[in-house]
């Protein structure tokens, strides 16, 4: 069994993936038109967008200006989208 923060810290980085996945799908893009912005391969992409790997907060960052939203707005729909699921 993980240890409570790992799971916890697993927990979010699906939360903001699915997060990031749907803001892209909203504005009609894919995730491959991150790659520019955030300068990684394309699968260090795919196992963020899937929860498999956290993003880091200058990453965030990035993505949200790119989105042309706050971060914070980011978050906040990642963590809205688990109290609904609960």
């Amino acid at each position: 069994m993980l240890p409570v923060m790992s799971q916890n810290r697993d927990k979010h980085a699906g939360r903001i993936g699915r997060t990031v996945r749907a803001e892209l799908t909203r504005r009609g893009r894919s995730v491959s038109s991150l790659q520019p912005v955030l300068g990684i391969e394309r699968s260090a992409l795919n196992a963020r967008t899937r929860g498999e790997v956290c993003f880091d907060y200058a990453e965030l960052v990035l993505i949200a200006t790119d989105l042309g939203m706050p971060v914070a707005r980011l978050i906040e729909s990642a963590e809205a989208d688990e109290q609904v699921a609960a």
